[in-house]
């Protein structure tokens, strides 16, 4: 689950890997991969540019990262939370960061994956191993939404 309290007290951005090291305010470091999330974001292409990338600093106490003083070119950390999460090796992670990405309560999973809620409680909280099975119906709902919807900005 994203957790609503955390906030960034430290930014490393890493240009060549258009990477960011983040230091929360629970002591945990993560570093966080923009390049596909970047990709996917028109307003976000200037990032692309490594001399802008370098300019990444804290912004609205923690609660964003901003390469322009809380304009366009800012994101949030909750954002950034949950790419950490999706990029983590812990499965547990990275369905809770697939639930969120796609605003899905437990509830709407269950109805998605046609498991029992307990199952999805079980996955997030890492209490029982994912299916292969689970994961790939993930992918698959994912891929079949995305050819559902156009392409957002």
């Amino acid at each position: 689950m994203i957790d609503q309290t955390l906030y960034i007290i430290g930014v490393n951005p890493e240009s060549a890997a258009m990477s960011l090291h983040l230091t929360w305010n629970n002591g945990q470091t993560t570093r966080v991969n923009l390049s596909d999330f970047v990709a996917d974001k028109l307003i976000l292409a200037p990032l692309h540019d490594p001399n802008i990338f370098a300019r990444a600093k804290l912004g609205e106490d923690g609660w964003e990262i901003t390469w322009d003083d809380g304009g366009d070119l800012s994101i949030a950390s909750s954002t950034l939370q949950r790419l950490a999460a999706e990029q983590s090796d812990d499965p547990a992670c990275r369905f809770d960061a697939w639930m969120e990405r796609h605003g899905l309560s437990a509830d709407q999973v269950v109805s998605v994956l046609g498991i029992p809620r307990r199952s999805v409680l079980h996955y997030r909280t890492g209490k029982r191993p994912i299916p292969r099975y689970i994961t790939l119906a993930c992918v698959g709902w994912e891929i079949e939404r995305q050819n559902q919807k156009p392409n957002r900005l």
